[in-house]
């Protein structure tokens, strides 16, 4: 992940880690409607896949999507072709991880600019990384759309 994640200060004791290629802004060429951030944005999930298996079951935040469940890689690609069809200037943010040993909980955040509206955005996310293989790989993830509800899913004070 050279060049991927860069450690943003905080303020606090856990870090920030922005998920986009700067290169990367600059190496692609966008498909048309769409920018060079978004090309960015697209390559640093295909780097996210690296961790979850090729089967992975996906269970996304109610609303995100129309499907309750999601399978595989490209289930996971669609999660994230919500956000490059609608925003640019795309990243996420992690602003924490915790390792429960069986599950990892991530809180982070997307940000963007609503393509439409030329709006900032930025909406937390959760998510539970579960079903850890010996390989390393996530078998199945489940996303929230506030860190709240990621916590209270995971049995932790929020």
């Amino acid at each position: 992940m050279s060049g991927l994640a860069e450690k943003v200060p905080s303020g606090a004791r856990r870090g920030v880690f922005r998920f986009t290629d700067p290169d990367a802004v600059k190496r692609y060429k966008p498909r048309m409607g769409q920018s060079r951030h978004s090309e960015a944005f697209e390559g640093a999930i295909e780097s996210f896949l690296s961790f979850y298996a090729g089967d992975v079951v996906c269970y996304p935040a109610p609303g995100w999507i129309d499907e309750e469940v999601c399978h595989g890689h490209d289930g996971l690609r669609r999660l994230s072709a919500v956000w490059s069809a609608n925003f640019d200037e795309i990243a996420v943010e992690v602003h924490e991880v915790r390792d429960l040993h069986e599950r990892l909980v991530i809180l982070a955040r997307f940000t963007g600019r609503a393509k439409v509206s030329d709006v900032r955005v930025s909406q937390p996310f959760g998510a539970i990384n579960s079903r850890l293989r010996d390989d390393g790989k996530v078998g199945e993830v489940r996303f929230f759309l506030s860190w709240d509800e990621a916590l209270q899913a995971a049995g932790l004070p929020a």
